[in-house]
This record gives C-alpha cells, sequence and structure tokens, in this order.
C-alpha cells in the first residue's frame, strides 16, 4: 500500500503500425502514467488504455496522455475506469491533437470514475484539438455513484450489501479490462480483480441465504432488461453479472451438496 509508480511512454507510430498499452493499479499511494504517442504514417492505431481500484485518502492515481495524428487514415483509442473510496484521488488528462491534412483520423476518449463516497475525488481534463475537416473525433468524462436500481435488484435476489457493490464495481471495469488483447492476460486479471469480490460473497451468505439464491437465481430472471436500463455499459454490464451469477450458483450448490442439503 505504500507504493509509489511512475511511467513514462513516448512512441512514434510509422504507416500500418500498432501500439497498445494497458496499465491496471490495485492502492498503492502515488502512481503516474505518462503517454505520448505521435501517428506519423498512414493507417496507424493507437490503443492506451487503463484501470485503477483506490482505497484511502493517500491514494492519487493520475493518467496523463498526449496523443498526436500526423497522418491519414488513422485512429485512436483512450479507454479510462477508475474506482476510488475513502477519499481517494483520480486525475485524468487526455488530448487529442489533429493536425491540418491528418484526413479521415478516428479518435476516442472515454474517461470515467465510480466514486464509492463522498469524499473520493476525480479530476478529469479531457482535450481535442482539431485542424483538419474529414474527421471522427469524440471525447467524454463522467464521474458517479453506484447505481441504485442495479444495487436493489441484486439485494432483492439475497445478495449482502457490500458484495453485490463488489459486483457493480467489477461491471463498470468491464470496458477498459476488454481493452486487453492478450486472452491469457485479460483472463488473469480478470481472475483477480474478480476474486475478492466473489470471496466476499460466499463468505458473507448464510446456509438460509443459499438455498434462497439457488431458487432465485434461476433461468428467466430478467437482468437483461435491468441492464439495458443502465446505460451505454449495459451490454458489458449484462454479461459480466451473468458470467459471475453462474459461477456462484455453482459454488453455492456444491456446498448445498456437500451439507447434505438444507431444509
Amino acid at each position: 500500500h505504500e507504493q509509489r509508480a511512475a511511467t513514462h511512454i513516448f512512441t512514434r507510430l510509422g504507416a500500418e503500425s500498432t501500439f497498445k498499452s494497458f496499465t491496471l493499479t490495485a492502492n498503492g499511494v502515488m502512481t503516474r502514467n505518462d503517454c505520448v504517442i505521435e501517428l506519423t504514417g498512414d493507417d496507424a492505431n493507437a490503443t492506451v488504455a487503463g484501470a485503477c481500484v483506490g482505497d484511502g485518502g493517500d491514494f492519487h492515481h493520475d493518467d496523463t496522455v498526449f496523443i498526436t495524428h500526423d497522418a491519414v487514415n488513422c485512429e485512436s483509442r483512450q479507454v479510462f475506469k477508475k474506482v476510488l473510496r475513502n477519499g481517494a484521488t483520480g486525475v485524468f488528462q487526455g488530448k487529442i491533437l489533429v493536425k491540418a491534412g491528418a484526413q479521415k483520423t478516428d479518435g476516442y476518449q472515454i474517461s470515467q470514475s465510480l466514486l464509492l463516497d463522498d469524499d473520493s475525488q476525480f479530476l478529469a481534463k479531457p482535450e481535442l484539438e482539431i485542424y483538419a475537416d474529414d474527421v471522427a473525433c469524440s471525447h467524454g468524462s463522467t464521474s458517479g455513484a453506484i447505481d441504485e436500481e442495479a444495487l436493489f435488484y441484486l439485494r432483492s435476489r439475497g445478495m449482502p450489501e457490500k458484495a453485490a457493490t463488489s459486483l457493480l464495481t467489477l461491471a463498470f471495469l468491464a470496458e477498459a479490462l476488454e481493452e486487453i488483447e492478450d486472452e491469457a492476460m485479460a483472463e488473469e486479471s480478470d481472475r483477480r480483480a474478480e476474486h475478492d469480490a466473489f470471496e466476499e460473497c460466499l463468505g458473507a451468505i448464510s446456509e438460509k441465504q443459499r438455498r434462497f439464491l439457488t431458487l432465485a437465481y434461476t433461468p428467466g430472471v430478467k437482468v437483461k432488461e435491468l441492464a439495458e436500463e443502465a446505460g451505454s455499459t449495459a451490454a458489458a454490464f449484462y454479461m459480466r453479472l451473468k458470467r459471475l451469477r453462474r459461477q456462484l450458483l455453482l459454488c453455492v450448490e456444491s456446498k448445498i451438496q456437500a451439507s447434505g442439503g438444507v431444509s
């Protein structure tokens, strides 16, 4: 929890080249990630993504990205998600610069934070500077709390509040984690991110609640409809929740069978 880290990436992409970077940060004290990218050759592609989970007033996490488009038909993506609680601070500074002549540019930037209490804060400075007229660029930044409707739904199905909050947090991080292209690395990141939440679910469930979950988490429960109301990350929310629900059911059923059933 006392670790400090800084990364600095500088890269220049030639024609038809690809660059991808992903950082995952859990706790620590001070983290600063700088990434400066220049797309100087036609048809180049750059993706910079990251996710962090911060806890405590000493936690400060800063992602700073500057991408310059200086060629034709290039694409760039910036996807960053931060979960902050107990006074943690997250910072995102991201800029897309499209120079004159860099036509057919496709630039995408999103930065979002999930604030789990009133003391945490997310400071964002998204920027677009465009000097070409045939481009498709967008940026957005949001901060918010846990979706109360989704939390109520999980609680009404017998899930403790702490465990339900953990599952919704994983759903929030899903878009950033999906930027990991290497399947083995993606699975390992998912496993690490999900382990604590899954253990919380099982640790907080009594035998009576396990029996209730076995009845409640059955095919036909209309999770998808609820997820569709959650907004732009509905698909990621639904798929993550569906997978975790299946894992939970298998574990719950095995525990019930091992105990000889419940009355």
